[in-house]
């Protein structure tokens, strides 16, 4: 972590650009991967947009941070398909100018889970489309995009599953923050600060190292203020500074937890999910009304 199935592609473009940025030949490839070589009725299944980014370029997570914006995916399906949420790999940290991003280099598998219908007849072909819009950064900042869509056939059996892909599929799940039944979380705000307590499952004695609050909501804390982690006798808790933009503390808190180490769980998960009720100590509701 760094501080500091046919596809068929129909366009891709890059977007009027700002008046501050300049054109520039596309630094993002993308393609849609299907998970399965056929569709089952009433049998989800995953779909994956592939993006690739020219060296130190960089795409960004729900919550970009300071700046930025979120990869997103529309999609157009066939009658009584539906697309679940996008179900995004932890992300790593960029620097740009004095602002923290949040977001991914190299190549990044955004997962998409598609519900075909019961009812869908065995026998034909089906496609799956979908457009795709992105903000890729480097020194500068370069919005594009891409129209696309796949084909499978219908089959009335178990879906194979693309090996040429599978490998890939597993590696980025193994980057899908979960829920996690052993670590306890909770938090509470207290003046200009967040807490997030973590106590760890029994016989856990290892300490997390490298630990980081990526946070789902936008302004929530001051992504450029350092984050401590410190040892309780119940585990540990992380601290982080609100963000002078945040007026009035949320019911609860969600994001992803992060650990270099890993939190003891199976598959050596190094990312939980949080989304816990946040316990206000001291009220910001006066300071907001200044």
């Amino acid at each position: 972590m760094r501080y500091s199935a046919v596809i068929l592609v129909l366009t891709v473009s890059a977007f009027q650009p700002l008046p501050a940025l300049r054109a520039q030949p596309q630094p993002v490839r993308a393609q849609l991967v299907p998970e399965v070589l056929s569709v089952q009725p009433g049998k989800p299944f995953c779909v994956a947009l592939r993006l690739q980014m020219e060296d130190s370029w960089h795409t960004y997570w729900k919550n970009p941070g300071d700046s930025g914006l979120r990869t997103k995916i529309e999609w157009k399906l066939p009658p009584g398909f539906t697309a679940g949420e996008i179900q995004w790999p932890y992300p790593e940290i960029f620097l740009l100018g004095l602002d923290v991003n949040y977001g991914y280099e190299d190549e990044v598998w955004l997962l998409t889970e598609i519900a075909p219908p019961a009812t869908l007849k065995a026998g034909a072909s089906i496609s799956l489309a979908a457009s795709v819009k992105w903000l890729a950064c480097l020194e500068e900042c370069l919005p594009g995009g891409a129209d696309m869509m796949v084909r499978l056939p219908v089959k009335d059996e178990n879906p194979k599953v693309e090996v040429l892909w599978s490998g890939q599929f597993k590696k980025t799940r193994q980057k899908i923050p979960e829920n996690s039944s052993a670590w306890k979380v909770s938090a509470s705000a207290e003046d200009n600060l967040v807490h997030l307590f973590l106590s760890p499952p029994a016989g856990v004695k290892t300490e997390p190292k490298d630990v980081y609050f990526f946070p789902e909501q936008s302004e929530l804390i001051d992504y450029v203020e350092p984050q401590a982690t410190k040892k309780t006798e119940a585990g540990f808790v992380l601290e982080a500074q609100r963000s002078k933009f945040w007026r009035k503390w949320p019911a609860r808190i969600q994001g992803v937890l992060f650990s270099s180490t890993g939190w003891g769980e199976t598959r050596g998960q190094q990312a939980i999910r949080v989304n816990v009720k946040l316990e206000t100590i001291h009220s910001i509701s006066e300071e907001s009304k200044k």
